[in-house]
């Protein structure tokens, strides 16, 4: 919004994100006397050691060391690897994707977007906390899965019927892998 000099939606935008992050540190400030309770509670308790996060300490490392290590650290059932192996890959082919000519103009076009969905992809690829890097790709990448997609468009089906055949399975398939697949074909 600087770049385009729109100054009052700048201020309004800035203004918006101020007070959502007051709204979410005064209660800690409040209730607990520190108002990044959350940030220290995470660097005291899980990181602290080596095996959680990599082996320098720090929450970002190198890219997919986190995900590597964390797997071969922390051993999941073959469906839990296959499901967030397949999200990676799909995010991962959708960054590669990027690299084409209509996503750069669209990156030209909308350089604020394209620099938080670089940024954003970089911190997820190198998260180093072993424990979630993995586990949690999936719920780290929905920032930026609009722009997985958009990248990816010329892959999409086109009918709406598969999107209404997907939009019926996937609450099934989710609720199949939230129980574990051994429970529910019991």
């Amino acid at each position: 919004m600087l770049y385009r000099k729109q100054i009052v939606s700048f201020v309004v935008a800035l203004a918006t994100g101020l007070a959502v992050g007051i709204a979410y540190i005064l209660p800690l400030k409040i209730y607990f006397g520190d108002p990044f309770l959350t940030v220290h509670t995470y660097t005291t308790r899980d990181y602290g050691a080596a095996r959680i996060v990599g082996p320098h300490g720090h929450l970002f490392g190198w890219p997919f060391h986190g995900i590597v290590a964390g797997t071969l650290a922390y051993p999941a059932p073959w469906t839990n690897l296959v499901l967030s192996f397949f999200w990676i890959g799909l995010v991962l082919a959708g960054t590669l994707m990027m690299l084409s000519h209509r996503f750069r103009k669209y990156a030209k076009e909308y350089p604020a977007e394209a620099v938080f969905c670089g940024f954003y992809l970089l911190a997820i690829f190198s998260y180093d906390y072993l424990v979630w890097a993995r586990g949690s790709f999936m719920r780290f990448s929905i920032p930026v899965l609009p722009f997985i997609f958009f990248a990816m468009i010329i892959f999409l089906p086109k009918d709406r019927r598969i999107f209404w055949a997907l939009s019926l399975a996937t609450p099934v398939l989710s609720a199949i892998s939230e129980a574990g697949v051994r429970n529910v074909f019991r």
